[in-house]
C-alpha cells in the first residue's frame, strides 16, 4: 500500500523530532507576528483525513489541507503547496484555557488567500497574496 500525503509528511517529522526545524511561523509569506518573535518547537505530528496537524511546546497547533511538496527536517520546515492553513494558540502569557484560544485561518483561492480570526485586539487583512511556501518556520 502506497503511503499517504499526510503519513509520509509525519513520519519526515518523526525522523526529525527532536530536531525538527524551529523557528517563526510565516504563511504564504506573512509573518504570524512580528518576524522572528516568537521560536515555535514541533512537538508532534498527526495525520488527517485531508491533511496534518501538527502540535507545538506552548499547546499551539498547525493545520495544513491537502499539503503537497515539504521539506521537513533539522535544516528545514517547509510545505509549499496547501489549500488552506489554520493556526491555534493560546493567548501568549495568559492562561491556557478556551476563552484564551485563538486562531487564524487562510484559504487559498487562486493566486490569494482569504484570512478568517477570532483575533478581537487587533486589525487583520481579509485577503493577503499568496507568496512563497503555505507553512515555513524560519
Amino acid at each position: 500500500m502506497t503511503a499517504t500525503i499526510p503519513n509520509a509528511i509525519c513520519d519526515a517529522v518523526a525522523q526529525a523530532l527532536p530536531l525538527v526545524k524551529h523557528g517563526s511561523l510565516r504563511v504564504w509569506g506573512k509573518f504570524f507576528g512580528r518576524p522572528y518573535d516568537n521560536i515555535h518547537r514541533i512537538i508532534g505530528c498527526s495525520p488527517l483525513v485531508d491533511g496534518v496537524q501538527f502540535t507545538f511546546d506552548e499547546g499551539e497547533t498547525l493545520t495544513v489541507w491537502h499539503p503537497s511538496r515539504w521539506d521537513i527536517s533539522p535544516a528545514r520546515f517547509e510545505i509549499f503547496e496547501a489549500s488552506r492553513v489554520r493556526w491555534d494558540w493560546f493567548y501568549y502569557g495568559r492562561e491556557k484555557s478556551p476563552e484564551n484560544r485563538y486562531h487564524i485561518e487562510w484559504t487559498a483561492w487562486g493566486d490569494v488567500a482569504t484570512v478568517s480570526t477570532n483575533v478581537d485586539w487587533f486589525q487583520t487583512s481579509s485577503e493577503i497574496r499568496r507568496q512563497g511556501a503555505a507553512a515555513e518556520l524560519l
